[in-house]
């Protein structure tokens, strides 16, 4: 028995619910689907940078290494690592002065001054003041000679005359040398003052040292 033209119309209804129903069933599958973890980040205080397994660094190794100059570490290098690519350290070098432990950084430069260097430190000589005062007593020992008064030329002093100065190690003489390269040179001696980490006291305790030009 055939189908009334009603009956027809409902069946095609039917039908084609069912056809909208298995697609949207269909798309329903495939939204659900987990999205892709995102890459994995690293906190750095109240930042966040994503790790990259090539990421590099490049900082300036100098002072008492075998080969000073410019190297590409891994990120995440510790500061033994930049002087291990700098050829290890000299025999003279003060390595007890150095944090070989701290994170290397991108355009750091890591100075690994000498021992003769850190005798006329003011830190090494707090380090042992015992083994300092017996050696300026006994005459012996390897503290420099300061130089002449106003006998150090401020504006052309390499490293070696600048830690010739008592107070001044080799650290503070390359931040004089790169400020002064920076100003174009010194146009007067208290100038000094806007050098990183020289206070008026210390100023006053140099000064007498120095000439210009």
């Amino acid at each position: 028995m055939g189908l009334s033209g009603v009956q027809r119309e409902r069946w095609g209804y039917v039908g084609a619910a069912s056809v909208i129903l298995a697609g949207l069933g269909y798309y329903g599958a495939h939204s659900l689907r987990p999205a892709a973890a995102p890459p994995l980040q690293v906190h750095f205080g109240n930042s966040t940078a994503p790790v990259s397994a090539n990421a590099r660094i490049v900082c300036h190794v100098t002072g008492a290494v075998k080969k000073p100059g410019v190297y590409e570490l891994a990120s995440g290098a510790r500061v033994q690592d930049a002087v291990a690519a700098a050829g290890g350290a000299l025999p003279n070098a003060d390595i007890e002065a150095v944090n070989l432990a701290a994170f290397a950084a991108d355009g750091q430069q890591i100075l690994v001054p000498k021992k003769e260097d850190a005798v006329t430190s003011p830190a090494s000589v707090s380090r042992s003041p015992g083994k300092a005062n017996s050696h300026k007593s006994r005459g012996h020992g390897h503290r420099k000679e300061p130089p002449p008064l106003h006998s150090i030329s401020l504006n052309h002093a390499g490293a070696d005359e600048l830690t010739r100065i008592p107070g001044i190690g080799p650290a503070t003489a390359e931040k004089i040398i790169q400020y002064r390269a920076g100003i174009g040179g010194f146009k007067y001696i208290d100038e000094l003052r806007n050098v990183k980490g020289m206070g008026a006291k210390k100023l006053e305790s140099i000064r007498q040292y120095f000439k210009l030009p």
